[in-house]
């Protein structure tokens, strides 16, 4: 989805999309490889997995592209592309993450709840800029 959103931008807003696309993905593979590791799979289930996953933004990006390239101006496509990618960062987040990260310690509950504020308000700075 992260692609999607990636191909579709325009080529002004695309340098700092790729961007956070780089760092989330290398983030979210050593992350998957982690899991895999704990869980003990096999090699080829371990290649053909992160294989796949390797794959998806690039394939993303290319669906999103042909989007852009196949709307006019009055096409809402490119739009809809950005919205899914963006949707799919803040379902994760909202219904996966941050539940499990708040109910989980109570003692630092105070202290994530400003990380999370704090990461919302420099993104928020941050789109003011780019």
């Amino acid at each position: 989805m992260e692609g999607l959103g990636l191909g579709a931008s325009s080529e002004s807003a695309a340098p700092g999309i790729f961007a956070a696309i780089v760092v989330h993905k290398g983030l979210a593979a050593f992350s998957l490889g982690c899991i895999f590791f704990s869980s003990e799979c096999s090699r080829l289930q371990f290649f053909l997995c992160m294989g796949v996953f390797s794959l998806l933004t690039p394939l993303g990006a290319a669906l999103g592209m042909l989007v852009r390239a196949s709307s006019d101006g009055s096409s809402a496509g490119a739009g809809v592309c950005t919205a899914l990618g963006a949707g799919t960062f803040l379902h994760v987040a909202a219904m996966e993450v941050l539940p499990r990260e708040l109910l989980h310690d109570s003692r630092m509950k105070n202290t994530k709840m400003a990380c999370l504020v704090g990461g919302y308000l420099s993104f928020a700075a941050l789109s003011r800029y780019v």
